[in-house]
């Protein structure tokens, strides 16, 4: 009966996931759609902008007409004065209808993360051998400095130095004074890439290779992008075939997958 109720709480946890991620994926594309129209009418709100400001300049022509009591002129102005109004509004209007839907798109996208930490909380916790899965960012990977320390120590001694390193490695990001990036400008940006004249990273690349370098870099590289102020590891929802940060629908079609294998379990 336990077995047969954490089944069914999984299930259901799968369900309403699934839900959440296409209606997520509806409201998404509708924001998007309204997001274009409104971009749509950037032009006309520029425009407006334009036309409000010479309707003020005519305004303040008139001004010196009216303190003669010149009738047409006062029609004139009241009528301007009435576009000009009407023109506000509409602007105001625009400007709100902007306002709202950033402020919608932005929730829309707080719902999505929030859909992303449940799926990564379901990966933690179900964690099997597949395409998708969850990757701690920032984990300098140990096999690769292993495989580092038996090209320069006997293969006796290369689990103990690669310890070592792992906890050379790790002393050294809890000093916040070290700070192994600099600014390169790539296009019309600014990147942070890896500093190789860093004395600890030259000290890498020269003693243990290529290879303990490209994982230190690698690792570096996830820290400062992931959490570069706590400078700790961090999960994210990992396409491991592609190497790269797996799309909240591939998620959810993984766990539709496992959604199905138990059902078909449970019915055999």
């Amino acid at each position: 009966m336990i077995i047969g109720s954490a089944i069914m709480e999984q299930m259901n946890f799968q369900e309403r996931l699934m839900k959440l991620a296409e209606a997520q994926k509806k409201e998404k594309h509708q924001l998007h759609q309204q997001i274009i129209e409104l971009q749509k009418k950037h032009d006309e709100m520029q425009l407006l902008e334009l036309e409000m400001e010479q309707m003020r300049g005519a305004l303040e022509t008139m001004i010196p007409f009216t303190e003669g009591g010149d009738v047409e002129v006062n029609k004139r102005m009241k009528s301007l004065e009435e576009k000009l109004k009407e023109k506000e509004d509409h602007l105001e209007d625009l400007e709100d209808l902007s306002q709202a839907l950033l402020i919608k798109e932005r929730k829309s996208n707080e719902e999505v993360q929030d859909a992303r930490k449940e799926l990564i909380n379901f990966f933690k916790i179900n964690r099997t051998e597949t395409s998708i899965g969850v990757k701690r960012m920032g984990e300098l990977d140990h096999n690769l400095i292993v495989s580092a320390a038996k090209k320069k120590y006997p293969d006796a001694e290369a689990e103990e130095k690669a310890m070592e390193f792992d906890w050379k490695f790790s002393e050294k990001l809890t000093n916040p004074g070290w700070y192994p990036f600099k600014l390169i400008v790539v296009g019309t940006d600014h990147k942070e890439v890896i500093d190789e004249e860093d004395d600890f990273i030259k000290a890498i690349k020269n003693e243990w290779g290529n290879e303990a370098y490209d994982a230190a870099a690698t690792a570096l590289t996830e820290m400062n992008e992931y959490n570069p102020s706590g400078r700790y590891c961090v999960h994210e929802l990992w396409n491991f075939n592609e190497g790269r940060k797996a799309t909240l629908a591939e998620g959810v079609r993984h766990i539709a997958k496992l959604y199905w294998k138990a059902k078909k379990r449970m019915s055999t």
